[in-house]
């Protein structure tokens, strides 16, 4: 008699044990990868855009003022709850054939006026550039990014976007833990009256 309660608290255990795991935080991964006549982007994921960019190449910031302006685009499946972290960075090359002159340049993402924003600028050198994103930024499931060249010339390879997030908990799982705790507790006040009597 005593071995089907046990099942019955060990099956609302695993019950619980299953909502709490499907509650755990969410990373997306979006990367971009830039050519010399566009882009690429995993084709699972929303389109990414190229926004604009001057000179002949797509990649190839050249001297001056050249820009290369980009929007990611993501999706939160399962739905948002609350965005945790967010980072980017961006890939860039110095070909380094022209060793006397030095490469500068900005890199920014759409939030950079705000406190602690991400804009990074100066001296450019072979490498990833991260920055860390203000999180409102990130809920309406898109975020721009942009460098500019202020003097020399770098070629932008790859920029990479990371969001942490919560996601909304499903409202069937809710049920199932939620309909476990009443069950729980009539099984206990059914044995402290066995044991009494």
């Amino acid at each position: 008699m005593t071995k089907l309660p046990l099942v019955f608290v060990a099956f609302v255990m695993v019950l619980c044990f299953e909502s709490v795991g499907l509650a755990a935080p969410i990373t997306i991964t979006d990367s971009i990868f830039f050519h010399d006549d566009g882009i690429t982007f995993d084709p699972l994921t929303p389109p990414d855009t190229l926004d604009a960019w001057g000179g002949e190449s797509v990649k190839w910031l050249e001297y001056g003022s050249d820009q290369l302006d980009w929007t990611h685009k993501f999706a939160f499946d399962p739905p948002l709850a609350q965005i945790l972290s967010g980072s980017f960075s961006v890939l860039i090359v110095d070909d380094e054939d022209d060793r006397e002159a030095k490469e500068w340049g900005i890199v920014v993402g759409e939030d950079w006026f705000e406190p602690g924003g991400p804009l990074l600028h100066g001296e450019i050198n072979t490498g990833a550039y991260v920055c860390g994103i203000t999180a409102s930024y990130l809920a309406d499931g898109s975020y721009q990014v942009g460098v500019t060249s202020l003097f020399g010339d770098f070629m932008v390879e790859e920029s990479t976007l990371r969001i942490t997030y919560e996601p909304v908990p499903e409202a069937s799982t809710i049920m199932l833990f939620g309909s476990g705790l009443p069950g729980l507790a009539l099984w206990a006040r059914s044995r402290r009256r066995r044991t009494r009597t």
